[in-house]
């Protein structure tokens, strides 16, 4: 049962793969043992790796190949009335439908998906539901851009432990409060996301820390400090691609605008300069740089 075994090492292990940021380690290995996984049987376990492989492609933005090994994963799930596997692959295919820009498909996903994590009172899976709902919400600019449900998202992930995604929920969060015109509740936001990573370390949660400096970078702007959002963009672009993390459609919109202001602001030469400047950049140092910038500086 080799083939067994491998898929339930992969399973066991994502976690630890997700968090560290090792997305492609992650994604060859999960395809390696379902590649090796012959008999290709509707298991528990085979569904559960097709939904993991789906999540670290959908990361590195290979969307076409997440979509398929999400709906293998569904169709194992229903055959064997696995309500908590079909749930998750729910999931997958409304990030899925995000990625892909199917905002209808992405919200009708993720309603459904909530809605089978709260009749089995599996919390942390309708706080990801909630989350997921927030960022639709605010990628279309609809309603509060999602403030509500991060929230109450963030309050879950606090209640269960989940301190990573706490930091990613608080980065949304900055976003949809600089959205709302609240940039004052903004900064609180950030400072606590700030303080967060600052104690569970880059190693542990670098995806979230790209998140963070580009929250942090519209946040600066927000308060008119262009040349800090600047430099601070900067170096989220470095540690993006050191991640090899593509950004949703709607995310890298934003942060090409906010590129456009920053060199309309500062000029094309100067902004870039000082971009340059940030990329450059360890990033336990940016973290820092951001969090005593986002304990110093105030919305005028």
């Amino acid at each position: 049962d080799g083939a067994v075994r491998g898929l339930r090492l992969v399973a066991g292990v994502h976690r630890f793969w997700s968090v560290r940021g090792r997305y492609a380690l992650g994604l060859r290995l999960c395809q390696e043992a379902l590649a090796l996984d012959t008999a290709r049987l509707p298991t528990p376990i085979r569904a559960k790796v097709l939904t993991r492989a789906a999540g670290f492609a959908g990361i590195k933005g290979d969307y076409s190949s997440s979509r398929p090994l999400l709906e293998e994963s569904l169709a194992i799930c229903r055959g064997q009335h696995d309500d908590k596997g079909v749930a998750r692959a729910l999931a997958g295919l409304g990030v899925v439908a995000m990625l892909q820009s199917r905002f209808e498909d992405a919200l009708a996903l993720s309603a459904e998906s909530r809605a089978l994590y709260e009749a089995l009172g599996e919390r942390r899976g309708v706080a990801i539901a909630l989350h997921n709902i927030a960022t639709v919400q605010w990628a279309l600019g609809t309603g509060d851009h999602g403030r509500a449900n991060l929230e109450t998202a963030l309050a879950i992930y606090r209640d269960v432990g989940d301190r990573s995604t706490e930091a990613l929920c608080l980065a949304s969060l900055v976003s949809s409060l600089l959205r709302v015109g609240t940039p004052a509740e903004a900064g609180e936001r950030l400072r606590e996301c700030l303080a967060l990573l600052g104690t569970l370390g880059t190693l542990e949660a670098p995806r979230e820390a790209a998140y963070a400096l580009e929250a942090t970078a519209e946040w600066l702007f927000a308060c008119g400090r262009p040349a800090e959002a600047a430099r601070i963009l900067g170096a989220a672009a470095t540690a993006r691609a050191a991640l090899g993390s593509a950004l949703l459609p709607a995310e890298a919109t934003e942060v090409a605008r906010l590129l456009a202001r920053l060199s309309a602001t500062l000029g094309e030469r100067e902004a870039a300069r000082i971009r340059a400047e940030g990329e450059g950049l360890a990033l336990e140092q940016v973290l820092r740089e951001a969090a005593a910038l986002a304990n110093e500086v105030r919305p005028g």
